[in-house]
Order: C-alpha cells, then sequence, then structure tokens
C-alpha cells in the first residue's frame, strides 16, 4: 500500500471497526463500506474513525483501506476459548482487543465447516464462532444466542446482538428482533436462516438429487 510520503506513519496504525446498522448507524461522513447483512466496516486510525475528507486527502481507496487495517488487526495479539469443550453445540470464543470483532470478514479456514459458520459480534472485544457442520450446529446457535443476550450491552462496547451465517464470501444475518424486542430465529421469515436450515438437512441427510442454493 503507497501512501503520500507526508503520511509515513499512518499504515501502521489504521485499525477496522464493526458496526451493526441496525443497532448503531454510521454517518456519512465516516468512511465506511458494507461488508454483510446490515454490517459495516469503519477504518480507524489512533482513536478516531477515518473520515471521508481524510481518505480523500490520502489519495487512497477504501479497498486498500479496509485490506490494510484487517492485515494490521489480524497481526494483532488474541486468544481462541472453546466456551462449552466437550457440550453439544461447541462455541469458540475470539478475545483480544476492540477490534476483534473486525475479524468476522476474515474468519480461518479452521473455524469453517462444510457449509461455513455461525458468527456473533456482541461485543468489540468479542467474536463467538461456531463450523456449520450439521445437527450440533442448531445447539451452537442456541447457545450463542444465550451468549449473546448475556454479553451485549449497546453502552458497553456493544456491537450486535444477532448472528450472522458466515456463507463463501457473504455474511447472512439469520436473526431477527421481535416486536417484544427480543432477538430470535424463524426461518419461515428470514431467507438467510431458511437456506442455513435446508443447508443442516443437507449435512444431516445427502441428496445429490435435490440440490440446494445459498442465500446469495
Amino acid at each position: 500500500m503507497s501512501f503520500p510520503a507526508r503520511y509515513p506513519d499512518t499504515v501502521p496504525g489504521l485499525r477496522l471497526r464493526i458496526f451493526d446498522q441496525n443497532e448503531n448507524e454510521v454517518p456519512e461522513w465516516v468512511e465506511s463500506v458494507e461488508v454483510g447483512d446490515d454490517l459495516r466496516a469503519v477504518v480507524t486510525w489512533g482513536i478516531g474513525v477515518v473520515p471521508v475528507d481524510m481518505s480523500r486527502e490520502w489519495g487512497v481507496s477504501m479497498d486498500e483501506l479496509v485490506a490494510t487495517a484487517t492485515t494490521n488487526v489480524r497481526e494483532l495479539p488474541f486468544e481462541r476459548k472453546p466456551l462449552n469443550d466437550g457440550e453439544p453445540g461447541p462455541v469458540v470464543a475470539t478475545l483480544g482487543h476492540l477490534w476483534t470483532s473486525s475479524l468476522i470478514t476474515s474468519l480461518d479456514d479452521d473455524a469453517k465447516g462444510p457449509e461455513g459458520a455461525i458468527v456473533a459480534i456482541p461485543r468489540a472485544d468479542v467474536m463467538l464462532t461456531a463450523p456449520v457442520v450439521g445437527a450440533e450446529t442448531v445447539d451452537s446457535l442456541e447457545a450463542m444466542m444465550l451468549l449473546c443476550d448475556e454479553i451485549y450491552d449497546p453502552a458497553d462496547a456493544g456491537v450486535s446482538p444477532h448472528v450472522w451465517w458466515s456463507w463463501h464470501d457473504g455474511l447472512y444475518r439469520i436473526t431477527d428482533r421481535r416486536r417484544d424486542g427480543e432477538v430470535d430465529i424463524e426461518p419461515s421469515m428470514n431467507v438467510s436462516a431458511f437456506y442455513l436450515v435446508r443447508a443442516l438437512e443437507h449435512l444431516v441427510n445427502p441428496c445429490e438429487e435435490c440440490g440446494r442454493t445459498g442465500p446469495a
């Protein structure tokens, strides 16, 4: 990545933060990009966000900014911790720093199963993942939703109470808020949740003739 010579210290300081537009809308003056259903990535520099006019002054594209910020975040230390190891529906927590949630845009292959992964970012410094492998993924999803309900606090670095399906190159939200404000999953109302159920059924009972498509 080539920044103008007068900004030699800019690149190492770039980071990425994720915002759920349903919970905390990103203002137009902030440089951001859509990375999934209702999710936007915001490039930060130091302790502040990068405004549109600053990125224009740098003369660097948003794609370059996001790629560099993502690389910088992945080089930071973090810890992976199984939250219910040995129990039905394993969930792994990635813990570390205020940019940990941005790892949702670049999941490692070992976090995924044959049909991707389910993932949640209830706090900026917490990411929850579970591979989509079959029937046990339902247990993982239930455990993840309970954890999000417990952890998410918009007043304390909260990012989102929702769960996404990381499938191929997309992030598809599979939970919704009910009228009473609770977060739940209803495949008959959410297209992405419907296709996740189809994927799980296919893993449990493979059928070469039936065919299957994803949410995209």
